[in-house]
């Protein structure tokens, strides 16, 4: 990995793990993502659309500050339903609110966090503009 991304992965753990303001009340977004999510719905194209019983299986598991599990659930084209293997990434919570999931230290995926209040979570993928909703 060349200096250039190293710098930008140690900057966007530092921004993820910042100090909070005990005084205020607020939980930085990256404590409040601990545990574990399952996708209730999909935007795609402003249409909401709920998941069958077997997609809703698909979860997002933050162990801790730093470390996310993740395992999606689909049915092929017997009907039925599958999932991937479970894969354990690392992830960051930039400052603008980008949920960052880093592959060998490399980024390769980002969410824009469009909402994380009480036991929701919104993201958007910065790709495609896909929104995927979470509960927890």
């Amino acid at each position: 990995m060349d200096s250039f991304k190293k710098i930008l992965f140690l900057f966007l753990i530092i921004l993820a793990l910042g100090c909070s303001n005990d005084d205020d009340g607020y939980t930085p977004y990256n404590q409040r993502l601990i545990g574990q999510w399952f996708l209730t719905g999909v935007t795609q194209n402003g249409m909401l659309t709920a998941p069958d019983e077997c997609t809703s299986q698909t979860y997002l598991n933050f162990v801790n500050l730093e470390d996310v599990i993740t395992q999606s659930y689909g049915k092929d084209m017997n009907d039925v339903c599958n999932n991937t293997a479970a894969e354990a990434f690392k992830y960051a919570v930039s400052e603008n609110l980008q949920l960052v999931l880093f592959d060998d230290e490399e980024a390769f995926n980002i969410f824009d966090i469009i909402d994380l209040s009480g036991n929701e979570l919104t993201i958007e993928d910065s790709g495609n503009g896909i929104q995927l909703v979470f509960q927890k």
